[in-house]
This record gives C-alpha cells, structure tokens and sequence, in this order.
C-alpha cells in the first residue's frame, strides 16, 4: 500500500478530481449500459453473487467519487477547485438517484434468488432493493422526473448551505492585550497590523484556541458572535427552500414527511422516534448538566459577578476548571502535540492497522517537546 499522493500545483488538482471523481461515475456508467444491453444480468453471468457483486461495484464507484468530492469541497483552500469538486459531487448524487429509478436495473436485481446467498449478502440484496423504492422506481416516468429535479435542486441547496458556511471568513480585530492567556506560537502568529490592532478570523485554527485560553470576555463573545453568524442571513433563503423541497420529496414518496424518509434507514426508524429519543435523552441528563453549568458559571462569576454564562464562556471555564481541579494544562500538553509529531505518530498508526510500510519525509521528523 502507497501514501496517497496529493498535487502540489493548482491544475493538478483538477486533474486529481477528473481521475478520483468522474472516472469512478464513468466506470459505474459502463456497468450500468452493460446491464442494458445484456440479456440476463450486469456481466452476462447467471450467477446470482456475480449480478450482485457488479452491483456493489457500482456503488462503491459512486461512493468514491462522493467522499473525495465532498472532503474537497469543504476544504480546499482553492474556491475554483472547491466549486470543481462541487459540480463533482453534485454529478454523482444525480448519477446515484438515476440509477436507482431505473426500472431495468430494479427488475434484475427483484429477479435474484436470495436462497443462493449468504446472510450478509442476502441482507445486501434487501437494502438495496430498498433504496430503489426510496429513490422512486415504483413512481410513474412524469413522478421520477419530478423526483429526479427535487433531488438535484436538494443536492445543490446543501451544497451552497455548506459552502456559504465555509466560505464565509469573517473576523473581528482585538487590541494585542486581548490575546492574554493564548500559547507564543498563536500570539506571534497573528501579528499586530498597521492599525495597532490583531486580526483574528472565524476559522477553526483561529477560533478553537481563541475560545479556549483567551481570558478576555469581551473578545471571546465577539469572536464567538462572528463565528456563529457565518453565511447569515445568506442561508435564511436556502434553508427555507430546502426544508420545503424535502417535504415535497417525502410527500412524493408516501411519507408523512422528511422526517420519517430520512428516519426509516437509521436506528431511531421513524419521525416521532426522533421527539421521543431526544425528549428521554434530555430528561436523563437534564439533572447533570444543570449541575455542570452552575459549577462553570459559578466559577465565570468569580471573574465577572455581573456577567451570565454564554456559549461564548464555555470552552473557557472548561479549561479553567480542568486546569484548578485536576492540574490538566492543554497548553502544556500541546507542547507534545507538534504538527511534525501528530503526522508521525498517525503514520505510525496506520502502518499498524493496515500493514503499510510509508517513507519517511524528513518534513515530519519528531521534534522535542
């Protein structure tokens, strides 16, 4: 097993999502027009296990191409190749839908003898099966073409609410002495500008520390208030149409509503199983966590005997409480926890686990506490 091998130039990034993404759906297309033109099942075999394993390939190629689509997508620094692998993802959840509203692959596959498999696999046949129904093959053509374009225009939507998200860095700028209490390396990384003041942004590598070691509250509400009023009201709209088009999905396929569709392959099974769950689970830790959040605000009101707990304290006085209680100082410990170290000790993780030898890059050399 090799290390995966990421493009360090910008087209090659393209490059990487036409040879992980689209020749995966190209290599599912393939297998579907064989089942097409084939007279008895995926490969032209009449064994039941061999129809359902050109079946699996399609849906692992499927898979693959959304997973790498989706991670880049949300994290690429790049927004051409972020929006490239969008357009990706988004071609595969519309592959995905379409084939499984086609009536021919259905037939094939109802047609299987589940006596001939095993557990495992007869269990595979009847998820899949499943998700056929789900999709819409039993729809009339005019339904799932109706149903087609409302999970084209969903997938779109939850992509733009997810981008909006992650695309929208806000930040506010702090005085340098509002930065007490964070490590050396975060303050000299985040320099004092021409104004006299430090610029801070919403993303995680800004946020997380921030909230966690810098004594100021102002600051911490601030940064909190910017951090969780990323992609508003830009997403007020989106939200709105998606919650709509899901409702007319669910409807279209004999649910009472989404809810219930998107309950029926999880544990929970079904819409009020949802209220139930969350109304027995908040009613068991209810008398705990009030007891935690007394403690924390006890202890914020030693600081700020005016000031009530907000979302924007808690990280803080977690920390605080852990370091007075328990002597556990993650300042201290992120000192063993250097970039170099991290990738060396996963990379040693996963040569355990999958049997892999990676080359040693001097780039991630230990390094000493």
């Amino acid at each position: 097993m090799l290390p995966l091998e990421l493009p360090t130039a910008p087209q090659g990034w393209f490059d990487f999502l036409a040879a992980r993404c689209d020749h995966e759906l190209e290599t599912a297309q393939r297998i579907v027009d064989r089942v097409g033109e084939g007279a008895g099942d995926f490969s032209g075999r009449l064994d039941t296990a061999g129809t359902l394993a050109d079946w699996n390939t399609i849906t692992l190629c499927l898979q693959n191409a959304t997973s790498v689509a989706n991670v880049i997508g949300l994290a690429h620094p790049d927004g051409e190749v972020r929006e490239r692998a969008r357009q990706a993802e988004l071609a595969a959840a519309t592959m995905g839908t379409r084939i499984r509203q086609d009536p021919r692959l259905h037939s094939k596959l109802a047609a299987l003898d589940a006596g001939r498999l095993d557990e495992a696999a007869a269990r595979t046949l009847r998820l899949t099966l499943r998700d056929f129904r789900r999709a819409g093959v039993d729809l009339d053509e005019p339904q799932r073409r109706e149903l087609q374009r409302l999970v084209e225009r969903c997938a779109e939507l939850s992509q733009q609410f997810e981008g909006n998200i992650s695309d929208d860095v806000r930040t506010v700028r702090l005085r340098p002495d509002q930065l007490d209490g964070l490590p050396e390396d975060y303050v000299a990384a985040h320099p004092e500008g021409p104004d006299g003041t430090v610029e801070i942004t919403t993303r995680y590598p800004d946020v997380l520390p921030f909230l966690s070691f810098a004594r100021d509250l102002e600051a911490r509400r601030s940064l909190m208030a910017a951090f969780l009023g990323r992609a508003w009201p830009a997403n007020d709209a989106v939200l709105s149409e998606l919650l709509e088009l899901r409702a007319r999905r669910a409807h279209l396929l004999g649910y009472d509503g989404w809810a219930d569709y998107d309950a029926e392959i999880k544990m929970v099974g079904s819409g009020p199983g949802i209220a139930e769950f969350l109304e027995g689970l908040a009613a068991a830790v209810a008398p705990v966590v009030r007891v935690e959040v007394d403690e924390i605000e006890t202890r914020l009101r030693q600081d700020h005997p005016d000031k009530r707990l907000t979302r924007g304290d808690l990280d803080h006085y977690l920390e605080v409480l852990r370091r007075e209680r328990f002597d556990v100082d993650e300042a201290e410990i992120r000192r063993y926890l250097r970039f170099p170290n991290v990738v060396a000790g996963l990379l040693e993780v996963n040569a355990d686990l999958f049997r892999s030898r990676v080359p040693p890059d001097p780039r991630c050399a230990r390094v000493a506490p």
